[in-house]
């Protein structure tokens, strides 16, 4: 299976686009540089929606040194509003996402949507979430917003970066039992 950066070699400029959408293979250094190849040449992008790929494995490491030395920092000037859907509990999504937010000064909001595993465990979520607070951030307006999803059920979490406290939202459930759970053991600890 062919893992590519089908945006690299484009030339010209679109310097009216404003939002764009990609769907990015994690396990890929190649098809994360799509990212850069897009913000190259649609230097005013300020919402920027990416799907994750689903795959099993990454199958090369990618690391805050990998990505220094193939993104260059100012591209994500312009960002103010990027989603990220389908994100498991890989090490590949993390870095990337703290690259990100530690380089894009003028981000607003920043949500990820982690998909939940069949394995019933929580903690992961808590964890990712402990992370992405801690990391360190470009934007002191930012608003990180992480949830997680099965089935079309629905729980989230609001971090707010400048208190460090997670406070919890429910926005929809189907199984109101997982959403309880996860309510119970992420609002002891930050609120």
């Amino acid at each position: 299976q062919f893992s590519i950066n089908m945006l690299e070699g484009i030339t010209c400029k679109f310097e009216n686009l404003r939002e764009a959408s990609l769907n990015i293979d994690f396990g890929q250094l190649s098809s994360v540089l799509s990212i850069d190849s897009l913000l190259k040449f649609a230097p005013h992008i300020e919402h920027l929606e990416i799907q994750t790929l689903d795959t099993e494995l990454d199958k090369e490491k990618i690391d805050e040194d990998s990505l220094n030395s193939e993104i260059s920092s100012d591209l994500f000037a312009s960002l103010k509003h990027v989603s990220l859907t389908g994100a498991k509990h890989r090490e590949n999504q993390m870095c990337f996402m703290k690259f990100l937010l530690s380089k894009a000064g003028s981000l607003e909001t920043f949500a990820v949507t982690f998909m939940f595993d069949d394995d019933g465990k929580s903690e992961w979520f808590e964890n990712k979430c402990r992370e992405l607070i801690e990391c360190q951030k470009a934007s002191p307006q930012l608003l990180l917003t992480a949830k997680v999803t099965q089935d079309g059920s629905c729980q989230g979490a609001i971090l707010d970066q400048l208190t460090g406290h997670l406070k919890v939202q429910i926005l929809m459930y189907e199984s109101k039992g997982f959403v309880q759970m996860i309510c119970a053991r992420l609002a002891p600890m930050y609120i």
